[in-house]
């Protein structure tokens, strides 16, 4: 065969079609129409998903709304123990230092008095109408969460319409009586001229003098969680650092992870919410729990009258009867200086979860309201006394305001555990608080 005829024989073949051993042509289509139908299945399934957990917790009474969830997040990338505000170097810091009029304080609060005693030194001072607020971490969530609505609805009088107001933040975490009582003396010492004073307390006074008991620390001593580590001496030791350490570290990272979870752009979902809420409420409980194991090592270490006060003998009615006693006393003793320098003086007794009748619980306040047997018991023995003893202070000329049956016809979520709650709880309070302080208002 010449090679004429071989070339135009290989022609004929090349167009007979692929050959059997030759690659089939790719698809061009397939693999993105399967990632189309898979993506689409997850969104179907997400937003089912989604409306699914709605309904539940609608059924449940639980409606989710993002803004609250949000809020609720923020508060919690605020370590409980943080002041209202920021310090003057714009950085938050919890640190708790002693005190030597109060026992303890936070950190912030030493930049707070400087700044406000430099403040009353000068005539602006003259200008604004200042509130100022004692009492423990409700009220310290007070003043970050309603001091605007109370504001606002104080310039609603023509007594205070068009003048400027501001209140001034002094209620502390974990603090209870006699610390109010210390801090208004000693803040008065330092050049502070409020023109009114707003004290919001009551649940410390009982729940946390019967946690006292539990480590045989005086009822009117000061927190023993918060009070015990500074003073006694062991912040040397390689165990309880250790222990500080871990309790340091677990707490900057619920701070985080709170702070990124209310900033995410998938807070609209209620999965997603209700997933971040309940990780960071997790790691709480375990923040709380290592707080508890800390305490429990330090406890009997040192059994001096500087940590633990004077001997108490007694249970539970004789903690309450003294607690509340010393309650009414304190408040007796705040008015006492306020009337002496013409200061009006509004007593508030906060509400609480665990109040008989205080509120219907929600399933999701059932859920969280859980708290330490000793608050629990400091409820159900102590409040009734607070009301009491509260009655006998009005019938002694001050003004005193009963808010522990604000929230009995209120069926929604309000309380963030026992005794905290959110902020539309603490417009409520404000808008009473208002109330009150107008008709008492000269």
């Amino acid at each position: 065969m010449n090679s004429r005829a071989y070339s135009k024989q290989v022609k004929v073949r090349g167009n007979e079609g692929p050959r059997e051993d030759s690659a089939p042509p790719a698809a061009s289509n397939g693999l993105p129409r399967k990632l189309l139908v898979a993506a689409g299945s997850l969104v179907i399934g997400l937003v089912a998903a989604e409306g699914f957990n709605r309904l539940r917790l609608n059924a449940a009474g639980r409606t989710y709304h993002a803004a609250g969830v949000r809020a609720e997040l923020e508060r919690e990338s605020q370590n409980p123990d943080q002041l209202d505000g920021a310090a003057p170097d714009g950085k938050k810091d919890s640190l708790r230092v002693l005190n030597p009029y109060t026992g303890f304080d936070l950190l912030p609060a030493l930049r707070q008095v400087q700044r406000d005693a430099s403040y009353f030194s000068e005539p602006v001072a003259e200008e604004k109408f200042e509130i100022l607020i004692l009492g423990g971490s409700v009220a310290n969530g007070f003043c970050r969460d309603a001091s605007g609505r109370l504001i606002e609805r104080l310039q609603e009088d023509s007594r205070f319409k068009g003048r400027s107001m501001r209140t001034l933040a002094y209620a502390r975490p974990a603090f209870k009586q006699p610390q109010q009582l210390i801090s208004l003396s000693v803040l008065l010492s330092m050049g502070l001229r409020p023109d009114a004073v707003i004290n919001l307390d009551g649940f410390n006074e009982v729940a946390v003098a019967n946690f006292n008991r539990k480590y045989d620390a005086h009822p009117l001593q000061p927190a023993i969680a918060q009070w015990s580590p500074h003073v006694l001496g062991l912040l040397d030791q390689p165990d309880v650092l250790d222990a500080l350490l871990d309790l340091r570290l677990l707490r900057l990272r619920v701070d985080a992870v709170a702070s990124r979870s209310s900033k995410s752009i998938f807070l609209s979902s209620s999965l997603y919410g209700n997933w971040a809420l309940n990780r960071v409420r997790a790691m709480r409980g375990q923040q709380a729990k290592l707080q508890q194991e800390l305490l429990n090592s330090m406890n009997g270490k040192d059994q001096s009258p500087v940590i633990k006060g004077p001997v108490f003998d007694g249970g539970i009615d004789e903690v309450m009867d003294f607690s509340v006693e010393a309650w009414k006393g304190c408040s007796l003793s705040i008015d006492a200086i306020c009337r002496s320098r013409g200061i009006p003086y509004l007593h508030v007794l906060q509400p609480t979860l665990h109040a008989e009748g205080s509120k219907p619980q929600t399933d999701r306040e059932v859920e969280i309201g859980v708290a330490p047997q000793r608050w629990m018991e400091a409820v159900e023995f102590g409040y009734p006394k607070l009301i009491e003893a509260g009655a006998e202070l009005q019938a002694e000329g001050v003004v005193f305001l009963d808010a522990t049956d604000i929230f009995r016809d209120v069926k929604e979520t309000l309380y963030l555990d026992a005794c905290h709650f959110n902020v539309a709880g603490q417009e409520m309070l404000a808008d009473l608080v208002a109330e009150s302080f107008l008709q008492h208002y000269p």
